[in-house]
């Protein structure tokens, strides 16, 4: 059965583990862009606004003059490509979505 207990706090810990796991990327992550001036987010989902919540942690030392958040569920490389190229060259910063 599917809501048996085992089966609750199995995919309980698989929850947690997996919010870890996306917590610990999120700080690496928040590192290496620890000096940069302008960033855009592209990702699946809230996964940008996870992100963006985690960069802008008061523990974390990033201070972007400009921040982009664009879902990105289903863009190919080169449109992602393409909407950085535009977003730069529009001068129309910042944009979140």
């Amino acid at each position: 059965m599917k809501n048996e207990p085992q089966n609750v706090i199995k995919d309980s810990k698989y929850l947690e583990k997996e919010k870890y796991q996306l917590t610990k990327f999120f700080r690496d992550i928040a590192r290496c862009v620890a000096g940069v001036n302008d960033i855009v987010i592209f990702g699946p989902a809230q996964t940008g606004e996870k992100l963006y919540n985690q960069l802008m942690e008061k523990d974390n030392k990033f201070n972007p003059k400009t921040i982009a958040i664009k879902p990105a569920n289903n863009m190919t490389d080169s449109e992602i490509m393409a909407w950085v190229k535009n977003y730069y060259n529009s001068g129309n910063k910042p944009i979140v979505q």
